[in-house]
């Protein structure tokens, strides 16, 4: 740092390098307004809803926090958990429909075969009737 102010140094670097140095020791000595304003939105969000035995909140805004958040926190679990239990009763649904799908197939499926036969039992009586007015 001293061979930079010596001779050897231009009074520019000199002057950048005091820049440098200032700015990197300003916000730690003496925070501007905006930036304690900063700070303490975010302590303010970091808070926590349940206190160990032995703690105490930080400040009395925070416990206003933790009494406003609280209910808002169960009403969220809550509506949570009512959403679980509706996709619990959909997927339900889903899988009884599916399955009923599924019989109706087979059922159609059985019916297809059955009027398979009919129609090859035709087509050979007819055949065998000499009565071939298709072909």
């Amino acid at each position: 740092y001293k061979s930079l102010e010596g001779g050897s140094g231009s009074s520019e670097h000199t002057s950048s390098s005091e820049n440098t140095k200032s700015s990197r020791t300003k916000p730690v000595a003496l925070p501007s307004e905006r930036a304690r304003a900063l700070l303490e939105s975010r302590r303010s969000r970091k808070v926590r809803f349940e206190l160990m035995p032995g703690d105490k909140p930080a400040d009395p805004t925070q416990q206003h926090y933790e009494e406003r958040l609280q209910p808002i926190l169960k009403q969220s679990i809550e509506r949570q958990a009512a959403v679980c239990g509706q996709q619990h009763i959909h997927r339900e649904e889903n899988s009884r429909s599916i399955k009923k799908v599924i019989r109706d197939i087979e059922i159609l499926q059985k019916e297809m075969k059955r009027l398979q036969k009919a129609q090859a039992s035709m087509r050979s009586r007819q055949r065998e009737g000499g009565t071939n007015k298709r072909e």
